[in-house]
């Protein structure tokens, strides 16, 4: 038997080399002649397919090739780069996190549930006497947090009120919500002020903003965002954006509308 490469004699060929001769007729002397021989049945004149997309995260426009014509001939999806591609993962793995806890989570929960047992109610039931069958006040459901609080007293002559409603109208049926609480609002001026907290930062709660966002823009309001840092930390230029945007709404006031 010899060498497809070279012509040599292949001793004692090993029985990867002989399966790969069954497959493919082709045997070498050893693992030099192998690649020689791949490099000399490749062919290298192949041009390169280059197709020009627009990437799925950031929208720039990019030339698609190598790895990324491939990624996107299956998921459809283009990339400029491996940092959109992180990007896009990211997001949606929070979106998959959650869709499979709803899954194997309440199943989890409804075959052990810990209520079952009388250790667990009796211990949930101690500490709630000792709290006195109520938890800690807590920002949320009309109470305000913290730093809402600061806002408000921030805001202090302003002519904005704490968790103003507005009705959606869109029925329980939509996608969305029978009404809006603004934090701090001013109907008159129809100007919005949100307080967001760290668990604003997350992919879902983000989307929801947006399209809350969104919702209040549509109807003529303006929206104002401030992190609780920004809230805390530099109150004075939080009320110098405040004032600066009240003095342009007021330079055009739009008709008001309350909810």
């Amino acid at each position: 038997m010899k060498c497809t490469y070279c012509d040599n004699e292949v001793d004692n060929p090993t029985d990867h080399a002989m399966y790969r001769y069954r497959k493919t007729g082709r045997i070498y002397c050893n693992k030099g002649c192998g690649y020689a021989d791949r490099e000399r049945r490749v062919d290298r004149t192949k041009p390169k397919v280059i197709v020009s997309a627009t990437c799925y995260v950031c929208g720039k426009e990019t030339a698609v090739e190598g790895w990324k014509l491939s990624r996107m001939k299956v998921t459809g999806r283009p990339y400029c780069s491996r940092a959109c591609s992180s990007i896009y993962r990211s997001q949606i793995s929070s979106i998959t996190m959650t869709r499979t806890n709803r899954i194997y989570a309440s199943q989890r929960v409804r075959t052990s549930n810990p209520m079952a047992r009388p250790e667990v109610r009796a211990k949930i039931s101690a500490a709630l006497k000792a709290m006195g069958h109520k938890p800690p006040v807590r920002g949320g459901n009309g109470k305000l947090s913290p730093t809402e609080e600061k806002l408000m007293v921030l805001l202090t002559g302003l002519g904005f009120s704490q968790q103003f409603v507005v009705p959606t109208r869109m029925g329980r049926k939509s996608e969305y919500p029978t009404c809006y609480k603004i934090d701090a609002a001013n109907p008159d001026l129809m100007l919005a002020i949100e307080a967001d907290g760290p668990g604003h930062a997350a992919y879902v709660k983000k989307a929801q903003d947006q399209k809350k966002e969104a919702f209040l823009t549509g109807l003529g309001w303006t929206v104002l965002r401030f992190t609780n840092a920004q809230i805390n930390d530099t109150p004075t230029n939080v009320l110098m954006t405040v004032m600066s945007t009240i003095s342009k709404l007021k330079g055009c006031t739009p008709t008001s509308q309350t909810a």
